[in-house]
């Protein structure tokens, strides 16, 4: 091999390591964005919007918020009994799990909710997200990154 041949290799190995990282620091900024919004959109329980508001006595509302969770390369099947209100903790901890992701191997990053009512509430059993957070996010999402080239 040349030296002419030997340079324009390293020149491309650099290129696709820089590739590499803005793939990866996009896949993390999407995730980002979309936990977010996810989050930021749940309805958090308040017993005066409900039919019977006195079975909420001293019902502390937020463990829906608290149960989003993140993962990489596997689905979560735990349920938390974190209780968020106003989802900052949440998104902090999957934060965390986001800028782990891995460059250049590009695993699945899951984003999930395992509570039994979550599809209840995706499907607009709740007033304060009638049209419920994920499907919402996702087209927000979509939608702001669609223009955006790697």
């Amino acid at each position: 091999m040349g030296a002419a041949s030997a340079q324009f290799s390293l020149q491309i190995n650099r290129e696709w390591a820089l590739k590499e990282q803005e793939i990866g620091e996009f896949v993390q900024e999407v995730a980002l964005a979309a936990l977010t919004g996810v989050v930021q959109m749940s309805p958090v329980g308040n017993p005066s919007l409900w039919k019977n508001p006195s079975s909420g006595r001293g019902y502390v509302g937020g463990r829906f918020r608290g149960n989003w969770g993140v993962s990489i390369g596997a689905p979560l099947s735990t349920v938390s009994a974190e209780i968020d209100p106003d989802g900052g903790a949440t998104i902090a901890r999957g934060q965390a799990v986001i800028e782990s992701y891995p460059q250049g191997d590009y695993p699945v990053l899951y984003l999930q909710n395992n509570l039994p009512y979550s599809l209840v509430l995706e499907t607009g059993h709740s007033t304060q997200a009638p049209s419920g957070m994920v499907g919402i996010t996702v087209a927000n999402v979509e939608s702001f990154y669609a223009s955006r080239q790697i």
